[in-house]
């Protein structure tokens, strides 16, 4: 038996390494630990052309211990095959860029409102095709072990599932022991106007093939798993779902992250702090604007650290965040590291958790984590993470206004560090053995995939 772990369109040489690509580590790498304490052959793939192949090694994504050092091999041909992948794909945006700008112009002075989404149906398959060679390129650079699929082989598909035509998935299925898929959220389903077409429609109809075509589905919070039997009835009712909330990675140490930090976690007046990528779901546009009614009130002088990479759609945010009257009070830090956000987390106020919506919410669990109170937008996944360990407001500004203040009075902050005192999450190092033995208990008809899967 060999257990297979699908990595399929994560960036291998991507830093830093955070969301989905660092849960794809946490299942690479501890599943090696997991294969040789139960003698099981753990090797990551990639669908390449249609095909099972041996994924590239890499510092973020490296291959087990053993395996033959050929396979592992890097030359000048792979490098050269990899930086031409990426010049490809360079050239086939700009040209992509050329007939959309022209079309963008020619609406604004026909004086038409902005569509994206017209211009990406107008454009139809242009950018397929300029994709063509960077593909081909790609497709040369992955394929140099090919992975023959076995009959006693499992496959675990933790990453971007969605980016693979679904009938691949489903010509594995039946030659392999099982499948089993990693389903991290469906916000572009449940909430499609968070995100461009017509790659959500394409989500869509993917999610809905995943539950048709892998032996089962993993889900990592009871939310996402109620949002696919509510958004995908009837694929959803013949599908095996189990739930296997994400592992916490241990904080890295704080006192590392302070030299940049410092200064704006003074602790005479300890900001709050906002984690996770600008876009609209986070809240940030309104988060912003209760804080800028509260400073210009002179009701609190307290100032907003923000850190997060650009994700999509995040035009509005920046412009805000640049524009605000309040300049010397937010921060906004596109690159910080492990120790950096272990400081934040460990010296700010309290985290704010505007999100609208989202499949996980680990930024929640790593402030709890460090002691630090979270201040969320009441949500099923955020009642779910944290329980009683949150302090909740009711996702209107007057709500959040009103938490805001309440978090200022000394009470409160002792109340919810007090609580935080008793939170608790597994780490990863329990959460991945028990997904696998759960797994392989399933395919080998062992024991049935349970409705919930969590660390004894």
């Amino acid at each position: 038996m060999r257990l297979l772990i699908d990595t399929t369109a994560i960036n291998l040489h991507g830093r830093p390494l955070t969301g989905i690509p660092r849960v794809v580590r946490n299942y690479l790498v501890l599943g090696y630990a997991f294969g040789r304490a139960h003698g099981i052959e753990v090797l990551p793939v990639t669908i390449s052309d249609g095909r099972l192949v041996l994924q590239r090694a890499s510092a973020n994504f490296p291959h087990p211990p053993g395996l033959p050092r050929g396979a592992a091999r890097r030359g000048p041909v792979a490098l050269a095959l990899f930086a031409l992948h990426y010049v490809a794909l360079g050239v086939a945006y700009a040209l992509f860029g050329l007939p959309w700008l022209a079309l963008r112009l020619r609406d604004r002075l026909s004086g038409t409102p902005a569509r994206p989404e017209a211009l990406e149906r107008q454009l139809g398959g242009w950018m397929d095709l300029l994709q063509i060679p960077a593909g081909a390129l790609w497709q040369r650079y992955m394929q140099r072990v090919p992975i023959e699929p076995g009959p006693e082989d499992i496959l675990f598909s933790p990453a971007y599932w969605h980016d693979v035509d679904p009938e691949v998935y489903a010509g594995l299925r039946a030659r392999l022991k099982a499948t089993y898929v990693l389903v991290h959220d469906v916000i572009p389903v449940s909430h499609p106007h968070l995100y461009r077409a017509p790659w959500r429609d394409s989500f869509r109809l993917n999610v809905a093939a995943a539950l048709r075509n892998f032996t089962g589905v993993v889900a990592i919070s009871h939310y996402t798993a109620s949002m696919l039997r509510q958004l995908f009835p009837d694929p959803a009712a013949h599908a095996r779902i189990a739930v296997c909330h994400n592992g916490l990675d241990p904080l890295a140490d704080g006192r590392d992250g302070a030299t940049r930090l410092a200064a704006l976690f003074a602790p005479g007046n300890r900001p709050y702090l906002m984690v996770g990528s600008i876009e609209p779901k986070k809240g940030h546009l309104m988060v912003l604007a209760v804080l800028e009614s509260l400073w210009s009130s002179g009701q609190s002088t307290r100032p907003l650290v923000i850190l997060g990479r650009r994700g999509w759609m995040y035009d509005a945010i920046v412009r805000a965040i640049d524009a605000t009257p309040h300049r010397d009070k937010v921060t906004w830090l596109s690159d910080t590291t492990d120790a950096e956000l272990a400081f934040a987390y460990a010296q700010a106020q309290a985290l704010i958790h505007a999100s609208t919506v989202e499949g996980f919410g680990l930024p929640m669990v790593e402030c709890a984590a460090s002691g630090t109170p979270v201040l969320a937008n009441r949500s099923d996944i955020a009642t779910e993470v944290l329980g009683e360990h949150g302090l909740y407001f009711d996702g209107t500004p007057e709500g959040l206004t009103e938490a805001l203040l309440a978090l200022e009075t000394s009470d409160t902050q002792a109340d919810l560090r007090a609580r935080l005192a008793s939170f608790d999450w597994p780490a990863w190092e329990q959460v991945v053995p028990a997904l696998f033995t759960a797994l392989i208990a399933d395919a080998q008809g062992e024991a049935p995939l349970p409705p919930v899967i969590a660390p004894r």
